[in-house]
């Protein structure tokens, strides 16, 4: 008999890297609809949610409470990785990215490099000092790989989180001169959304699980739930028009399922002010249910809400 996969799932609460707060109530949101996971062969467990300290901050001057959160998050993926636990972090904004890989590499740091896979419409390559908008979400990739404020490149350790060859961005649409300069430099791999329209979603996500995981010892994938459009409108979507196909996306996902390297997961930029309807919800259920059940998950049925 086989056991039913155990997943943690852990929320950040956060939009303080965010100018929209929104997507604080997404972890929150997700915990409230818990029947969605009923009836799957999975046993989820909802860990405690990390809050921003108390206070009110904005653009940069939120520094220091991302700082707080991405240590304190670091910390629990660490315990995750040590401890060989399946997880998932749902974010809050994505300036949480900085917090889950940075405690994954450290974790890891002895037994070799890890991977990537940025699924976004944003490089979030920005640092303090090229940003336009001051919020830190859009500075997340930048700090990982030791780019921006020397305390968030520092999380757990002084080393860059990320080398540039261990990295995939899919699915880009905006990004200013400075972050392409940045990407350029350094011979980063990206998949723009001209590419996933052209090649297919599929294809592109098997040509980046293959990318990211050629010179590591694992890799993980970050989504940013707004890049993601579903059949029927684009509810996700903020300031794009056209983003990945989210049906198509999920099919795709079954790709690192059967793929052992996949370490860790996290869903962010969730804002259920936005899913009256539970569409977003649903689609981030079928999102876990796909990377944990793999393609059998089709066939299992779920309450709808």
């Amino acid at each position: 008999m086989v056991n039913n996969p155990t997943v943690h799932l852990l929320g950040v609460a956060s939009g303080v890297g965010a100018s929209n707060q929104g997507c604080a109530h997404g972890p929150l949101a997700l915990q409230q609809h818990a029947e969605i996971f009923d009836n799957l062969p999975v046993h989820w467990v909802w860990e405690n949610t990390i809050y921003p300290p108390e206070g009110q901050y904005s653009r940069l001057g939120a520094m220091e409470a991302v700082m707080d959160i991405s240590h304190r998050l670091a910390y629990e993926v660490h315990d995750f990785i040590t401890n060989n636990q399946k997880f998932a972090i749902i974010g809050g904004d994505q300036s949480s990215s900085i917090g889950t890989w940075s405690g994954m590499a450290h974790a890891l740091r002895k037994q070799g490099d890890i991977g990537l896979i940025w699924v976004d419409a944003h490089l979030d390559c920005h640092t303090p000092s090229t940003t336009r908008t001051g919020n830190i979400h859009g500075m997340s990739m930048a700090h990982l790989l030791g780019y921006g404020e020397t305390a968030l490149c520092s999380i757990l350790d002084a080393e860059a989180k990320l080398l540039p060859s261990n990295i995939c961005f899919i699915g880009i649409k905006r990004f200013d001169p400075a972050e392409m300069e940045l990407l350029e430099k350094l011979n980063i791999k990206v998949f723009f959304m001209k590419d996933v329209q052209e090649q297919g979603i599929h294809a592109v996500m098997q040509a980046a699980i293959e990318h990211v995981s050629r010179h590591t010892i694992g890799y993980g994938i970050s989504i940013d739930m707004e890049c993601l459009e579903t059949k029927d409108d684009t509810s996700m979507l903020s300031a794009e028009l056209i983003g990945i196909k989210a049906e198509a996306f999920i099919e795709s996902l079954s790709q690192l399922y059967i793929y052992p390297k996949l370490l860790g997961v996290e869903i962010a930029e969730f804002n259920p002010s936005s899913d009256s309807d539970n569409k977003v919800k649903i689609i981030i259920r079928d999102i876990l249910k796909m990377l944990f059940l793999g393609p059998s998950a089709k066939k299992r049925k779920a309450k709808k809400i």
